[in-house]
């Protein structure tokens, strides 16, 4: 399994930082559908500031507002809170420039 990807087994389950895994899965999924943080923040109520950090796993997400941002992005909760391999997005080289 690639370094990009986790296997959530039931015995590495509570070591794992879920917050920050169902970031990468909504990140992923907002990559996909173009849509960015300010305009998904607007339309759930959430600022961009604090959706960035949930989006980073420096914030907790409650299970309200992961199921509003779930219907938002096209998709539920149960299926961003899957046990399986991580969806972390790969950003082009040139969007990680300055």
């Amino acid at each position: 399994m690639s370094e990009s990807q986790t296997h959530i087994s039931p015995d590495s389950a509570d070591a794992l930082d879920w917050d920050a895994i169902v970031g990468r899965r909504v990140f992923h999924i907002m990559w996909d559908k173009k849509i960015t943080q300010t305009a998904l923040g607007r339309s759930v109520g959430i600022d961009q500031s604090s959706l960035g950090k949930r989006l980073r796993g420096e914030r907790g997400w409650s299970l309200s507002d992961l199921k509003v941002v779930a219907a938002a992005i096209g998709t539920t909760a149960e299926e961003l809170l899957r046990e399986g391999p991580d969806m972390t997005p790969t950003v082009p080289e040139e969007q990680t420039k300055d």
